[in-house]
């Protein structure tokens, strides 16, 4: 068997190798170098590969009627993934159809850069499908056009279950093939993963199911394992209520400060309105004079009652 931690969802069984997972929003890559996928005849069919492609493999060819068989189950999608070679460098544009279930083919050609490899270009992509079994037959087209397969893509809906089998001879004793097939969850919705996938955002979880580390196996385990998804939930009910606390406590802490910061301003606003404008040449709290006897108006240098003399004329001060 070949597991995740200590909960194991891969195993080997009657001499094919079983994946059963519970998918939300998944998608599933299979490499052109997965067992899986079936190349007749084999003598027209060649492996290369370049860094811009996955996992640095392909497979192509350059003969009429050469065919890619592929059977999957439980997908809502499936896609064909290649590289179209440059012009410059002598190629020449792809030209196939695709057949699901002995339907009707759809057949595509594509042009050609220039000078730049188009590489992880898609070649097809089926309409919405059934959760039953299905079989994806390819076929090169009659103009002998370089075909270079790089992957092929599934996708599947919340809550389906997804079954592909490989045979079990192509498999190396660790018990991963160099083309193995690597899960790519794009968001984790569904009530299984959700509740153990904590990041909404595309992760590719492992080309090699025995490479993943602690932590991201411990949560695609706890999330298979039935026994452990009561445990998940309660975990997920209490983070949503400390949440819940936080939010309600600075809620409240913003409006106590508000409160304390309107009622300092309309205090100092109370008292400033009681003092005495002091600044103002009008104040307006200054007692009225009072009647009384008018004191009289002397002239400096002169006694009082004096009699002043201008132009020979003897005028008396008037009081």
């Amino acid at each position: 068997m070949f597991g995740l931690g200590d909960d194991t969802f891969i195993e080997k069984k009657d001499h094919a190798l079983y994946y059963t997972l519970l998918i939300a929003n998944m998608l599933i890559r299979i490499d052109d170098r997965d067992p899986s996928i079936i190349y007749t005849p084999s003598t027209a069919w060649t492996r290369g590969g370049r860094s811009n492609e996955y996992m640095s493999t392909t497979t192509f060819t350059h003969a009429v009627n050469a065919f890619v068989t592929y059977s999957f189950k439980g997908a809502s999608q499936i896609s064909v993934w290649g590289t179209i070679p440059s012009i410059v460098g002598g190629g020449q544009g792809p030209e196939s159809s695709y057949t699901i279930d002995n339907g009707n083919p759809a057949t595509m050609t594509f042009l050609q850069d220039p000078v730049s490899n188009q590489y992880q270009h898609i070649f097809f992509q089926s309409d919405p499908l059934t959760s039953e079994a299905h079989t994806l037959l390819i076929t090169t087209g009659p103009s002998g056009g370089d075909f270079i397969l790089d992957f092929i893509q599934l996708t599947y809906l919340n809550g389906t279950e997804s079954s592909t089998t490989a045979p079990s001879s192509s498999l190396s004793e660790t018990g991963h093939h160099p083309g193995s097939s690597a899960f790519i969850l794009n968001t984790a919705t569904s009530s299984a993963f959700s509740r153990s996938m904590t990041s909404s955002l595309t992760t590719v979880v492992s080309a090699n199911p025995q490479s993943l580390t602690r932590s991201s196996t411990d949560s695609a385990s706890t999330s298979l394992d039935p026994t452990k998804q009561s445990s998940s939930v309660a975990h997920k009910s209490f983070s949503r209520d400390v949440i819940a606390g936080i939010a309600v406590g600075i809620l409240l802490a913003v409006i106590a400060t508000f409160v304390a910061v309107f009622c300092l301003v309309r205090r100092h606003l109370k008292r400033r309105s009681n003092r005495v404008n002091y600044g103002s040449l009008w104040t307006p709290h200054l007692q009225a004079p009072t009647a009384g006897t008018l004191s009289p108006f002397v002239l400096r240098n002169e006694a009082p009652g004096a009699p002043i003399h201008k132009n020979g004329k003897e005028r008396a001060h008037l009081i």
